[in-house]
Formats: structure tokens, sequence, C-alpha cells
């Protein structure tokens, strides 16, 4: 499943309509077709389609309990390496503002978040410029598990380490012309992103072992 699919999934889980709307919504995001087309489907094919919608959910479940983050991946054609030390380049200030931004809706901005944590790279190892937007628009189409793990893991380091880099960061920020006290809650904010989040099994066995 990829960042967007799953986010159109996420969004229908979050509007206030009945089980019923939900569920016809759901099957029209699955398979692509219209509300036209779900309608005048037979309730047994409905129903079909809704247990498959049912264990995809459960399917990816296990998959984000189970699986671990990767270090670079290849979307279109084009390979990313994905940065995780928030102490070493290209991570730098700028970038913790916009992880830190795009992290007040972690799910809708997943694809947004993944571009400021990738540097896209040729299989020599050169990096090429491109756009933020221009790499958002890649990472839409990410393996979500995928995109997933290396957030879940970036937060995992970030909050181990953001305790010692905070006098850094704040003083980075507050160069930049980010406020004292917008730049303390910054960092206050940012040690709460992952709190009600289900953690893969690697994460759990992470905090035990820190």
């Amino acid at each position: 499943m990829t960042i967007k699919k799953f986010q159109e999934l996420y969004y229908i889980s979050t509007q206030e309509i009945s089980d019923v709307d939900k569920a016809q919504k759901y099957v029209e995001c699955y398979t692509g077709k219209t509300p036209d087309q779900v309608e005048a489907m037979s309730l047994r094919r409905f129903n079909i389609l809704c247990a498959k919608v049912t264990k995809v959910f459960t399917e990816l479940t296990h998959t984000l309990d189970t699986s671990t983050p990767k270090k670079g991946v290849i979307i279109k054609g084009r390979i990313y390496r994905i940065n995780y030390d928030i102490k070493k380049q290209p991570f730098n200030a700028g970038k913790y503002v916009e992880i830190a931004t795009f992290a007040a809706d972690p799910i809708m901005n997943l694809h947004k978040i993944m571009a400021t944590l990738a540097t896209p790279v040729s299989f020599y190892g050169k990096d090429k410029k491109r756009t933020h937007e221009e790499i958002s628009e890649d990472f839409e189409s990410m393996n979500f598990v995928h995109a997933y793990q290396a957030c879940v893991f970036f937060y995992a380091v970030m909050n181990n380490s953001i305790k010692a880099l905070r006098p850094y960061l704040v003083k980075e920020l507050t160069t930049k012309g980010v406020s004292q006290q917008a730049a303390d809650r910054l960092m206050k904010d940012s040690l709460n992103i992952l709190d009600g989040f289900s953690m893969p099994r690697w994460y759990r066995t992470l905090k035990v072992s820190v």
C-alpha cells in the first residue's frame, strides 16, 4: 500500500459519517470505482470487497509490527538515502523545523516528512538536486510500511538525542528568526510526536534497552 492510498483510507476513517457510508467509501477507494458503480454492486460483491479491505488493514498491522526500517529506497526508478541522524549533515535546523511543522499531522504529511528525511542519490552516491515538492510527489508512491518504519526510527533517534542537542537546536532556531518561546515549545512537542501510535516490535525493544 502506498502512502497516498493509506492517506486516502485514513482520511475516510476520520470522517463523521455512518459506518455504512464509510464502508462504501473504503470500497470506492480500494477499487477505484465511482460511487455509482459501487452502489450498483450486488450486496454479496460489496460484502466481499469490504472483507478484503478489512483483511488489508489486518495484514498491514502485522507487517508494521514485524518489519524494520530501511536505509534507502527506490521510488519511480530513483534512489533515495534516508537520513536518520539529526547530528549529521544534511540534517540541519531548517529540516528540523520542517519536520516539526509537518508532524502536526503526521499521517497526511507523511510524504512531506519523508521528503525532508531523504536525499536523492545516483548509483554512484552523488546527490542529485531536486526540490522538496518534487521529492514529496515521489514519496506519495512509497510503500507506507517503509515510510512508517523510517519515521518511527527517526523519532526514536531524535528523542534519544534531543536532550543533549536541545541548546544547539534552540540556538539554531532562534538564529533563523524563531522566538525563544516557540523554539522551546517545538522541543517539547517533538518529544510527544509518537504518543498514541502503535509502535513496531523493534521499537518496543529499543525503548527497554535505551
